[in-house]
């Protein structure tokens, strides 16, 4: 995977879990709450994903696999907790989709599987099931 689109991927999994998934949001404004700890959450374009405009003197990296996505800023020294669980969500995030993108890889092969059998269903010699087959094989290698 190229880095740009790697970031990319990154990038919107941060987003996703601090802007758009109401568990997760719930999940980092009560661990936020508790542990009385205000932060700032920017992507790798400086965009600002959570928080507040306040001046913060910690800055924590936020990364998966050792590829910055993200920087977690604060004040507060018992923060740790807030961005290993942002990771752990992100990282969480992506497996979801990798599952999700095997799942669709799957449903593709078995579409063509029933599609080849249909075709071939309708030949009654060999040399047409040969042809079918082979002009079907050609297109997937294309």
């Amino acid at each position: 995977m190229s880095d740009s689109r790697s970031h990319a991927i990154l990038r919107k999994a941060l987003r996703s879990i601090l802007q758009k998934d109401p568990a997760t949001v719930s999940l980092i404004q009560q661990l936020s709450e508790k542990s009385k700890v205000e932060f700032r959450v920017i992507d790798a374009n400086q965009r600002v994903l959570w928080g507040t405009n306040n001046t913060f003197s910690i800055s924590h990296d936020l990364n998966q696999n050792g590829e910055i996505y993200g920087t977690f800023l604060t004040n507060s020294e018992d923060a740790e907790q807030i961005v290993a669980t942002i990771n752990v969500l992100v990282q969480k995030e992506l497996e979801k989709k990798k599952i999700g993108n095997e799942v669709l890889g799957l449903y593709r092969e078995i579409n063509m599987i029933y599609n080849l059998s249909e075709m071939i269903s309708e030949k009654i010699d060999a040399k047409s099931i040969a042809q079918v087959a082979l002009k079907e094989a050609a297109q997937i290698i294309k």
